[in-house]
């Protein structure tokens, strides 16, 4: 999804209308998909994603650096998915601070557990759902480098990227297991 991403972010930064996009990216079959079904679904999924991020955070995807389009995708992810930035925000960036770096699928059905007593959306999920979104949340992680197997991996994220997550707030500061040189007063 990261190629068909940066794809779209790139047509985006250029054409800067959506209709105009979808049509290029259907009509040349850029994703290259084996069917029409596919390709609108995955347009409409990044689509989504990306209409959460300001134009200028989209161009930063279109870059052909690899490592900032993922940062930047991932901020766009979580914007679109708050359930799991808040894992990050929460579960995993506790468990960071307290140098425990392996993250099992359990750790996030456990998290889930507890947020559905406080959120009747999420209460009224089936256990698939959640399977999957925890299964999309680890291969993300994976994708973006905070994964290896079940060990976590703090990274040190500088530049743009680092600027932009700041700006965010605490709770993607948190989510990107940024400290407190980036993430202000974590207490």
């Amino acid at each position: 999804m990261q190629k068909r991403t940066q794809i779209t972010a790139a047509l985006y930064s250029r054409l800067n209308d959506w209709s105009a996009v979808r049509k290029t990216v259907m009509g040349e079959n850029l994703f290259q998909t084996p069917n029409q079904n596919t390709a609108n679904a995955d347009f409409g999924e990044i689509k989504r994603r990306l209409t959460t991020i300001s134009d200028e955070k989209i161009a930063l995807i279109a870059d052909e650096d690899s490592d900032t389009s993922r940062l930047i995708n991932l901020l766009a992810i979580y914007k679109t998915y708050p359930l799991f930035r808040d894992f990050m925000a929460e579960k995993v960036f506790d468990r960071f601070l307290s140098m425990i770096y392996e993250l099992s699928k359990w750790d996030y059905f456990h998290f889930v557990e507890d947020k559905k007593v406080i959120d009747e959306k999420l209460a009224t999920k089936n256990e698939i759902t959640i399977q999957k979104s925890q299964s999309f949340s680890f291969q993300i992680l994976r994708e973006t480098g905070f994964l290896n197997g079940e060990a976590v991996v703090p990274r040190i994220i500088y530049g743009a990227p680092a600027d932009i997550i700041k700006e965010e707030g605490q709770i993607y500061s948190r989510a990107f297991l940024q400290g407190d040189k980036y993430a202000g007063n974590i207490g």
